[in-house]
């Protein structure tokens, strides 16, 4: 389609201007009673006459619905195999924007074209413009298009499944024509899901439509391709949907780890029993087994940046540990030294941490610990900066006036008051000044005031002073590596580090030894123990000290020369793989074992054809066995109940169920608390910011949650300082908790019927991964209405 645009004065004169341009589906701008935007207000001046310069562009951009939006239309959602639909059309793409141009100049007569391609769903957009001239004059337009056809169809499939799910669904079949007509509907997928229809012919009237009931069942994990068609008379349409099938139990992950000289094996034992482990149904996601062999130390980083990828959530701390490094290693992984990462991965991971970043700063310059908060974090600005400082080094783009506006923030809190509880000590502002001095911001009287209260700074504070004076100027008479000696020397710190990174001041010991001192026998030390300290799912603590240790041992390790001999041997897994192979250099070599095999007999063996050294490492990913307890004492409890707030025990569609988390902390007192609470796939949670949600009938608003402490129930109030509603999930954080038992309250919507599973709910202290419980799993019916 072609949208010619023309702009022009109150006397009809053409304009030369500049356009933000957009095409949105209005069921979408409607979630949020979206209005188009009008820029006279620009011009009502409430404060005294002063100069200031915007960029209007970005303004615009950030009212509009532009963001990654969790919501997929009636007709679908994108992706997925190819269909059978032979000989049709097939609808797959299911864009809430048909079309987005922040900057389109008209001429000078104030004509401008632009020319897209709608989406294939059948809905109304709003065409709208909002422009600004070389001068002060502002404006927008909007209109509607609708786009439709004679005959389609509207599927209301649910948006995710879990193995064992049964479900019925609904398939509108619109008949737009003026004559009556039979519609003739074949579903079809591939082998995630089943699905069947008890009549493959409807009748429908003229300018109406029908239902036609679809029954289906999720077979096994994947993302099955589910395409629906349909004939009438002439007219056809086929719409193609991706449906996602999960296992949907909790998923455990382990490493095992040898170095191996001339022949031998590794053998593993598995937590649990794990024969019920229905092998057949699960994706590599699910379940795994993979073997990597290297003469070089570059593999042992791998597990970790996995751990910190994969990590789901996405506070300030744990965005800077994904990004640190990711950008920091970014050059390894681009010379394919760390087995199983892309640098297309790398780079795309880089770019939404970025974004993630920067959607945290205030306007103070700092970083808030969790995005739309308004106070900076301290602590949570250090990590976040050292992280952008790497990307910057890594030759990615990154904002100069953000970056500016954050560098001015840490020098003027560098000696300023307490903002928050995670302020500064003896360790934030050393960081703070070794991040300046690798900025080349760090000036000598802030060193030399750093260095004066030197003793008082502990251990770790101590290192990132060496590490700062290494990098700028040290003070006059100080010898840097007989105080790193010394420094390194002493014992470490026994007090309590922020955020729990106990592992980042070994992580610090390293990179100084790296740095300052001109032996390698105590970094060596130093990076073995640190390896030696990694837990078995590849972090170190938590997220917190996991980046520092990965920064730290991928310096280290990058010095390192490995010998160019080439090393052969062969792989023997009893009952599955026999493969040979031949490492040279730093590169490794990874095999996918199977998974079936090593279930039954978890074992591997290695044939070398020489008596050189090999490591080899086995990274795994498997489900915890139906029936396996992986909640024993792990100092919290937790429980899910749901209730139908129509007062019915029949759940039907469309009724609002109130879901209610009960978690018992055992501690006097635990920090950063979080409920992941799974959604079955029949139940949507209801978001009461989106404007086509009506009131839950007893919720309570934020305002009077604050005031609050216990429920009716008598339990303390689960009140969040985050949380997220996503798609398959339901999230909350909580900073702080005494001992005692919360409960955490919300609401969803019955959205699908069938019999749907429950999965379980986890609590678990973010910086003690350890601390954690999950519920039972269980099962609810949804009947149609």
């Amino acid at each position: 389609m072609t949208l010619d645009l023309s702009v022009r004065d109150g006397a009809g004169r053409g304009v030369e201007s500049e356009l933000a341009v957009a095409v949105v589906d209005e069921q979408v701008l409607a979630l949020t009673a979206y209005k188009t935007p009008n820029l006279n207000g620009l011009l009502d001046f409430t404060i005294p006459l002063s100069v200031f310069t915007r960029e209007l562009r970005s303004e615009i951009q950030n009212q509009t619905a532009y963001g990654e939006l969790a919501s997929d239309p009636l007709t679908g959602g994108g992706g997925g195999g190819e269909g059978e639909a032979v000989g049709l059309t097939i609808r797959s793409d299911f864009s809430p924007t048909a079309f987005f141009n922040p900057s389109v100049r008209t001429n000078s007569a104030g004509y401008a074209s632009v020319t897209f391609r709608f989406p294939d769903t059948m809905t109304t957009y709003r065409v709208f413009a909002v422009g600004t001239d070389r001068g002060t004059r502002v404006g927008s337009a909007q209109r509607s298009a609708l786009v439709v056809k004679e005959f389609y169809l509207e599927p209301g499939l649910p948006r995710f499944l879990l193995v064992g799910d049964e479900f019925r669904f609904k398939v509108a079949a619109f008949n737009k024509t003026p004559k009556e007509g039979v519609v003739s509907f074949q579903p079809t997928s591939s082998g995630e899901v089943s699905l069947e229809t008890r009549s493959e012919a409807h009748p429908v009237k003229a300018h109406d439509r029908t239902l036609i009931p679809v029954e289906g069942k999720a077979e096994k994990c994947g993302r099955a391709s589910v395409t629906l068609s349909a004939r009438m008379g002439d007219h056809e349409d086929s719409v193609l949907s991706a449906l996602p099938v999960r296992y949907g139990s909790p998923i455990h992950r382990d490493m095992l780890f040898e170095a191996l000289t001339g022949t031998g094996s590794l053998a593993y034992t598995f937590p649990f029993d794990v024969a019920a482990i229905p092998k057949e149904d699960l994706s590599e996601q699910e379940l795994a087994f993979t073997l990597t062999l290297s003469t070089s130390p570059f593999m042992r980083l791998a597990p970790g940046l996995r751990y910190l990828l994969e990590y789901p959530y996405g506070c300030v701390e744990q965005t800077s540990s994904g990004v640190l490094p990711l950008a920091a290693l970014r050059s390894l992984i681009e010379d394919q030294l760390i087995p199983g990462f892309s640098v297309e991965e790398t780079d795309k991971f880089l770019a939404k941490g970025v974004d993630r970043l920067f959607s945290m700063q205030t306007d103070s310059g700092g970083f808030s610990y969790w995005p739309g908060q308004r106070t900076s974090d301290y602590w949570g600005t250090l990590y976040a900066l050292n992280a952008l400082l790497h990307v910057e080094e890594a030759g990615f783009p990154v904002s100069e006036d953000r970056m500016e506006k954050a560098w001015i923030y840490l020098e003027e809190n560098m000696s300023g008051p307490a903002e928050n509880q995670r302020r500064r000590d003896g360790s934030s502002a050393a960081l703070a000044a070794f991040l300046l001095a690798k900025a080349e911001r760090l000036d000598s009287m802030q060193l030399e005031a750093l260095w004066r209260g030197f003793e008082d700074l502990g251990r770790e504070g101590q290192l990132f002073a060496l590490l700062a004076a290494h990098l700028a100027t040290p003070p006059k008479g100080v010898d840097l590596v007989a105080k790193t000696k010394a420094t390194l020397a002493a014992p470490p710190s026994d007090t309590e580090v922020v955020y729990r990174a106990k592992m980042r001041e070994p992580a610090v010991s390293l990179m100084a030894s790296d740095l300052i001192l001109d032996t390698e026998v105590t970094a060596n030390r130093i990076a073995s123990d640190l390896l030696a300290a990694m837990k078995p799912e590849g972090r170190w603590s938590s997220t917190s000290d996991t980046g520092w240790a990965l920064l730290a041992l991928g310096g280290h390790f990058r010095e390192m020369h490995f010998s160019d001999q080439e090393v052969t041997g062969r792989v023997l897994q009893p009952g599955g793989i026999e493969e040979p192979f031949s490492l040279s250099g730093a590169h490794p070599t990874s095999f996918r074992l199977a998974p079936e095999a090593f279930l039954a007999r978890p074992k591997v063996d290695l044939v070398l054809d020489t008596e050189a050294s090999v490591s080899a490492q086995i990274d795994m990913v498997y489900p915890v066995a139906p029936g396996a307890d992986p909640t024993a004492d792990k100092g919290l409890v937790v429980s899910k109940s749901i209730e139908n707030t129509a007062g019915s025990d029949t759940i039907r569609v469309g009724d609002v169920i109130k879901v209610k988390l009960l978690v018992e902390v055992q501690d006097k007192v635990a920090s950063f608390l979080v409920l992941d609470d799974p959604l079955p796939a029949g139940l949507l949670a209801i978001n009461s910011a989106l404007s086509t949600e009506e009131p839950v009938p007893g919720q309570v608003s934020g305002e009077e949650e604050a005031f609050r402490y216990w429920d009716s129930e008598g339990f303390y109030r689960f009140l969040p300082n985050y949380q997220e509603l996503r798609e398959d999930r339901v999230t909350a954080f909580r900073d702080h908790v005494w001992q005692g038992q919360y409960q955490f309250t919300y609401f969803a919507r019955a959205v699908c019927a069938g019999r749907f599973r429950i999965p379980p709910t986890r609590a678990q202290l973010m910086y003690q991964p350890d601390r954690y419980a999950y519920s039972t799993e269980s099962e609810m019916v949804i009947e149609e209405r």
